[in-house]
């Protein structure tokens, strides 16, 4: 990507491999995503010691 920043892409209405192809580091089908919910938690965790639940 050129602002160089990890991007999730939501694949409401595109095709996962063309975001991916554009650059998107993870693409989940909507927010509800485990693994869009891992990440953020990793993210998280990394800055404080707080993590979402769902």
């Amino acid at each position: 990507m050129a602002a160089n920043i990890f991007t999730v892409g939501i694949a409401t209405t595109h095709d996962p491999e063309d975001l991916y192809r554009l650059g998107a580091g993870l693409v989940v089908p909507d927010f509800a995503d485990e693994r869009l919910i891992q990440l953020l938690n990793q993210r998280l965790i990394q800055r404080s010691s707080k993590a979402l639940t769902v």
